[in-house]
């Protein structure tokens, strides 16, 4: 009765110390995925930021190109 109950106990003494395990590895890659979405968020702003200016200069661009006489820009070609 004895050797059952300590077997029982290192078992579930066993399991506890898993289940910690998993649990800290569940933590430690919600902070991980955390961290990425907010690069991700912070390229997508700068993307953004960046978007506007470049269609602003792609437009002067084709402003220019138009008066002399060529098409949209050269690039690409």
């Amino acid at each position: 009765m004895m050797l059952t109950c300590l077997a029982t106990a290192e078992v579930l003494k066993k399991e506890t110390e898993e289940a910690n395990e998993e649990q800290v590895l569940v933590k430690l890659a919600r902070i991980k995925a955390l961290k990425e979405l907010a690069y991700i968020e912070a390229q997508a702003e700068i993307d953004v930021t960046r978007g506007r200016g470049h269609k602003r200069n792609g437009d002067r661009r084709g402003d220019l190109n138009a008066t002399a006489g060529g098409g949209r820009s050269g690039y690409g070609r």
